[in-house]
Order: C-alpha cells, then structure tokens, then sequence
C-alpha cells in the first residue's frame, strides 16, 4: 500500500449489479483513483478506492443502477481511532520515545567480540582509559580515533572495528596469527587419498612419492610421505603436489512423483501493527490468519525526522489466502532434475575433477521417481595429513631438525 493511500485513509467497496464494469468506467471518467479490481462473478466486483471518496462513489453507483457497498475501511484516520480507545498505548509509546532520545545520548550497553578473553580485558581497559564506559555520552565516542588508540596500545591485534549503533558500542577485535597457529600449515605433513581409485595423474613437488600412475588405491592410503629418506637421515617436509585418479560413485535419489503448488482463492486481507525496537503492537485485534495458509507481504514505513530514525514503524501485513494442489510431474522433467542433482553433488564432493561418464536407470514406483546412478569421475585424490605426533622422547637417529 502507498503512503498516500494509508494517510488519507482507504475504502474497500463491493459494487453489485446488472453492469459493474460500466460503473467503474463512470468512476474513471469523474477521476477517482482505483486499485485491486477483482471480479468476482459477472454481477460483482471489488475495489480498492479513496475513502474521501465514498459518498461521490455510492452516488455514482446508485446512478448506474448499481448498489454499492463499503466493506472496510482502512488508514491513518481509523488506526488513529483505534489508539483513542488505548490510551494507556498512547502514553506508553510517547514514554518510550522519551526514554529513546535519553537512551540515545548515552552509552548504556559495551560489548566486545574477539576469541581471547585476556585481550578482551586489555581493550575495556583501554576503553575506559578513553572515558568511553557505560552512563558516558554518545557525543564523546570517535569511533576511528578509538580504533586507532586500540590498534596502538595493543600490539596483539590485527584488525578492529568500532561500530556504535544508539547507546550500544560494539568492538570487533582479531588478533594476530600466532607463531603456532603458523607451525600446523606450514609443519610436515603427508599426502594420503580421500577415496578409493586408479592413479592416472600424479606431480610430485615435495615429499617422498609411494605410489605412480596405474595404481590401485585405497581411502586413507598414503601417497606421498612427509619423511624423504636420505640413507643416513630422514628429513621432515611438508609433502605437496598433486595426485589424480579415476573414481567410480554409485547412489540413489527419490523424488515425490507429484508436487504441490498454490492455488490462490482471491481472499486477501491486511493486519496493522506499530512496531517499537522489537515489540510488536497489534492494531487489527486478533490475528485473523490462524490455520489459514497464505502469502505474506509486509510493508514497514518507519518513523524519522532529517538526520535521526525513530526506533518505531508502522507495519502492515498483507495476507493472501491460497491452498495447495498437488500436479503429477512429467517424467522426463523428472528424470532430467534427478540426473542434474546427482552430478551436482558429485562435483560438489571433489575438491577439482569432473564427471566423465553416468550410467542410470529411472524409474516410477510407490507414488515416487527413483533414480539410481552409477558414474566414473576423474578427479583428485591426494589431501594433505599431519603426521601422528611422536610419543615422548623419541627421536629418530639421524634426523634432520
């Protein structure tokens, strides 16, 4: 719904009679503004139309040998009659945005966000050292200055953000990768397969190779170790290249033979409600959508001024009523969304490779599609694996620290 339509109100209006499409060309002619025109059956249409207008269109109807009706009226005007008979709603909204403005002119909540709790007290520390903490006013927090005071006083950090939104500061804090953190990617480690396959592509960087082109593997098998053995040492590495093979996948997939689509009954209705912060302030009464399936289209106009937004919106809710049919689903399509969901997922399951062949049957059984697929895939086998830590005190003779 416009904002125009909603300040000066909306009527809702059922025509009745031997002609109603000839009333609504009258109704154009004068230059009253119609929206939702929707027939009803060859004697009844409804519409949607300015509620200013109301007696000139009743006039008019009468005029054309046509009986019309207001079925409902909505706007600015009836919610604000609606809110007269609320008034402890009234002094609660105004109290609210009292408390808003006070609540916007201070800092009453600090949350810092970072994985290290001993950083966490080092950057409220800091953050009190710069009077920012909670009862201090809005006006005195810079957020680049802050970020920068951090990034200087704490070395540790690589990255932080200070993002206030009203009352609320929240510090967003990374710290720097560690020297350990920096051992376990680049430490040794072995190449060892992910699947079962046939070795057809293999290139060797680093690491001492096991296997060659032609061979049979087996998921878990190691491939190339992170130990290159030199005779009288063995020197840790961290294994690299890039092993190939051909795999062979097999699986099912089962589709519902019918689907269910909606089927609209052309009942629709709206719900008004003021939104404050997260509370929501119903209007329209009781919900009037309960065990009804429908559509939901919701427009959200919020309350601001130049320069600053209300924490309050007005929301309206349009609701359209349908049901669910259910249509049988052709076959080939079927069969063609099965087979393209099959090799979906099998690519999806390789880190790089392609489907080079499918064999499939597809067949209809029981109210469902069952697709079974058997496919060959070229793709890569060989995952990086850090060795199994040593137990204490071993070390091996000869090896190169």
């Amino acid at each position: 719904m416009k904002l125009s339509h909603y300040v000066f109100g909306t009527g809702r209006y059922t025509l009745t009679g031997a002609d109603p499409a000839l009333c609504l060309n009258r109704f154009s002619d004068d230059g009253i503004d119609l929206w939702q025109v929707e027939k009803k059956d060859d004697f009844t249409l409804t519409f949607s139309a300015p509620l200013s207008k109301e007696s000139h269109i009743l006039t008019l109807a009468e005029r054309a040998y046509c009986e019309g009706v207001c079925t409902h009226k909505s706007g600015l005007g009836q919610d604000v009659m609606k809110l007269l008979h609320r008034p402890f709603l009234i002094l609660s909204v105004l109290g609210a945005l009292i408390l808003t403005f006070f609540f916007e002119s201070i800092i009453w909540k600090i949350q810092i966000k970072t994985d290290d709790s001993a950083l966490e007290s080092r950057i409220r520390y800091v953050l009190q050292e710069s009077g920012i903490e909670i009862w201090s006013k809005t006006e005195n927090l810079d957020p680049q200055e802050l970020r920068y005071t951090l990034l200087n006083q704490i070395p540790e950090l690589s990255w932080v953000a200070v993002n206030p939104r009203g009352g609320k500061v929240t510090v967003l804090a990374f710290p720097k990768e560690t020297t350990e953190n920096r051992q376990e990617e680049t430490g040794p480690a072995h190449l060892v397969a992910a699947r079962d396959g046939v070795i057809t592509e293999a290139v060797i960087l680093d690491g001492m190779a096991l296997v060659k082109v032609g061979d049979s593997v087996t998921a878990g098998q190691l491939l190339v170790s992170g130990y290159e053995d030199y005779g009288l040492y063995l020197k840790a590495v961290r294994a690299q290249g890039e092993i190939y093979g051909q795999t062979w996948h097999s699986g099912t997939l089962v589709t519902p033979s019918k689907r269910q689509v909606k089927q609209y009954t052309g009942r629709t209705w709206t719900e008004t409600a003021i939104l404050f912060g997260r509370k929501l302030i119903n209007l329209s009464g009781s919900s009037s959508n309960l065990g009804v399936t429908c559509d939901k289209i919701i427009d959200t106009e919020q309350f601001s001024l130049p320069g600053y937004s209300f924490p309050l919106s007005l929301q309206r809710v349009t609701y359209r009523e349908y049901t669910l049919i259910d249509l049988p689903l052709d076959p080939q399509d079927a069969q063609n969304r099965l087979h393209t969901s099959w090799e979906d997922s099998l690519r999806s399951s390789m880190v790089a490779g392609r489907v080079e062949e499918t064999a499939y049957d597809c067949f209809e059984q029981g109210g469902y599609y069952i697709y079974h697929g058997e496919s060959i895939c070229h793709e890569l086998l060989s995952r990086p694996m850090s060795p199994e830590p040593s137990k204490k005190g071993d070390d091996p003779i000869g090896t190169d620290h």
